[in-house]
């Protein structure tokens, strides 16, 4: 699919060019480099070089930019953000797990909601908990959201089994009348 050139962030005097999802990117290095240790090295290593730059030097072939971060990823970006109390880079963070929270397990996003205080995570977190096998979850899961956890898991699906029984005895008594 041809990428179409951002309207805001397509600068004519930039120097690399970029591609995340449909959107060509023309920025600058030097601006890249002041606020990316990584982009620096980057641009540092490639003048070093004599070869010619291929990538992100015209449209046809920009530096590729992944649309999907990998939840690991994003995962270290959070420990990050605590660890140096960047908001900025924690709500980045929290956002895109959000986004993916299907593709976590239950238990691995109840211990990251306890482990950074990420209170969005858990109802959604502890539904699914509440309705998986238990013997389908392994010892290490297990460990990772502690027994706070379990024993309130225990409780609730203890609650719904009996309220399961009588709905159906319920409905048995019904049938009789």
């Amino acid at each position: 699919m041809p990428a179409q050139r951002h309207q805001m962030f397509y600068f004519s005097d930039g120097t690399h060019i970029f591609r995340a999802g449909d959107s060509l990117f023309k920025v600058h290095a030097s601006i890249l480099g002041d606020k990316s240790l990584g982009f620096r090295d980057m641009f540092a290593a490639s003048q070093d070089t004599q070869f010619e730059e291929v990538d992100g030097s015209t449209d046809d072939k920009p530096i590729f930019v992944p649309s999907q971060i990998p939840n690991d990823t994003v995962i270290q970006l959070l420990e990050l953000s605590d660890m140096y109390l960047c908001k900025d880079a924690r709500d980045y963070a929290v956002h895109n797990l959000q986004r993916n929270c299907y593709s976590l397990k239950s238990t691995r996003l109840i211990s990251l909601a306890l482990k950074y205080n990420i209170k969005d995570f858990l109802p959604h977190a502890f539904e699914r908990l509440v309705s998986a096998r238990i013997n389908d979850i392994s010892d290490d899961e297990c460990h990772a959201v502690g027994p706070v956890v379990w024993n309130t898991m225990f409780k609730v699906k203890e609650r719904l089994d009996v309220h399961r029984r009588i709905i159906a005895c319920e409905a048995c008594h019904e049938s009789q009348i």
